[in-house]
């Protein structure tokens, strides 16, 4: 339950509309163009009668919950660029035996201003100043883009600073005759996915919590007893396995090559293997990030993988269960002794929370292009449209 914005007044950062500003959800979204161009942004109250700036009454909302989705597709819609979750919220909240009004909570990103708002064709640009809202002067849309500019070339440097780091480190890891799976999953910002070392233990114990199967190929095990190191997480399974958790949202996994190989041939990657694998350390990441999803959906996560010493091996293109799939003899990868990424793939917080599997889906994609198949040699357990992974039972 909602503390009541009875008795505050309007503000730089705070604005009252009665319950009918629903009925020309335009003046709203004025309002919130408003606050997304100011510095801190705000919150503006839906429902709410004021008098000379101050909140006075509550008008409880009919199917608030329906008002709010309605308003939010509104605000994606008729607002450039259209806003992100963690930029514009709209939920419904209940005021004690009031009833429930609607509560927008606006975050600026300063690397997407300035914001506008799309009236019959045109673009609006406004800004608060206090508690009242003005058109912006040319000057001021200018200076907005400058400072859009300059947030995204910010951006850029820490992207280019994260991913510089994750080849180094990939270096750093690699030695002649090594046979590994690397995996290096790293937010640009630092987060903080744990308090506690238990809130990570058990996701390294039960694949179940991370979404994964229970007996499937994964990043877990039951036999083995996680440790901690400093600000660290970690699962050692063998002498050249591990899974590293850190505090900030760093995450490593390690695995030997043989990992690989199931079934089949000597150095035979087992189709299977190669589609789980990756995918449930990416639902894992999707899983320790989701309480960022809201604040920090936009922010960057570089993904780094690698094979190390896969001269030699194959990869059959097509399902295990395909009656072909035996019937295949493909041919020793001979390339390079490692398939390594030119840079680490990038993807926002948002689509390794909401999408995990499809963003697993762009790094076993890269393997089968390296061994010379096709997208179409991928099993179809990936389901391409869906954007998911379903492995056969």
């Amino acid at each position: 339950m909602a503390k009541s914005p009875l008795g505050k007044k309007e503000s730089q950062d705070l604005e009252f509309k009665a319950r009918d500003a629903l009925k020309n959800a335009s003046i709203i979204g004025k309002e919130v163009v408003a606050m997304l161009n100011s510095d801190k942004g705000g919150e503006i109250w839906i429902g709410v009668r004021e008098e000379a700036g101050s909140a006075k009454s509550i008008e409880p909302i009919d199917n608030p919950k329906e008002a709010s989705r309605e308003l939010t597709d509104h605000l994606i819609d008729t607002l450039e660029p259209s806003p992100t979750g963690s930029e514009v919220k709209v939920e419904a909240v209940k005021i004690g035996s009031l009833g429930s009004i609607l509560r927008i909570e606006v975050s600026p990103n300063e690397g997407r201003r300035p914001y506008a708002q799309i009236v019959k064709g045109g673009r609006h640009f406004t800004i608060r100043v206090g508690d009242r809202v003005r058109p912006m002067s040319r000057e001021e849309i200018a200076d907005k883009f400058a400072e859009s500019k300059r947030g995204k070339k910010r951006e850029e440097n820490r992207i280019l600073a994260v991913s510089k780091q994750l080849l180094e480190e990939r270096n750093n890891h690699w030695r002649e005759n090594d046979e590994t799976i690397r995996f290096k999953i790293k937010p640009v910002e630092n987060l903080k996915i744990f308090d506690e070392y238990k809130e990570v233990e058990k996701f390294l114990r039960d694949p179940r919590l991370s979404n994964n199967r229970p007996n499937g190929w994964n990043f877990t095990s039951r036999l083995v007893e996680p440790r901690h190191d400093q600000d660290s997480v970690i699962l050692k399974r063998g002498e050249k396995s591990r899974v590293v958790i850190k505090e900030n949202g760093g995450m490593l996994m390690v695995e030997e090559l043989g990992r690989l190989h199931w079934k089949g041939k000597d150095k035979e990657i087992y189709p299977w293997v190669l589609l789980e694998l990756p995918t449930s350390f990416v639902r894992l990441a999707s899983v320790l990030y989701q309480k960022y999803l809201d604040d920090m959906s936009e922010t960057k996560v570089l993904a780094d993988f690698a094979l190390f010493g896969i001269r030699g091996w194959s990869l059959s293109p097509g399902s295990p269960d395909s009656p072909k799939y035996e019937l295949v003899e493909p041919e020793p990868y001979e390339e390079n002794n490692n398939i390594v990424l030119n840079a680490p793939m990038v993807f926002s917080l948002e689509e390794v929370v909401t999408e995990p599997d499809r963003c697993a889906y762009r790094i076993v994609r890269m393997v089968y292009l390296e061994f010379g198949l096709d997208e179409e040699d991928i099993p179809q357990a990936y389901d391409r449209q869906a954007g998911k992974l379903v492995m056969p039972r």
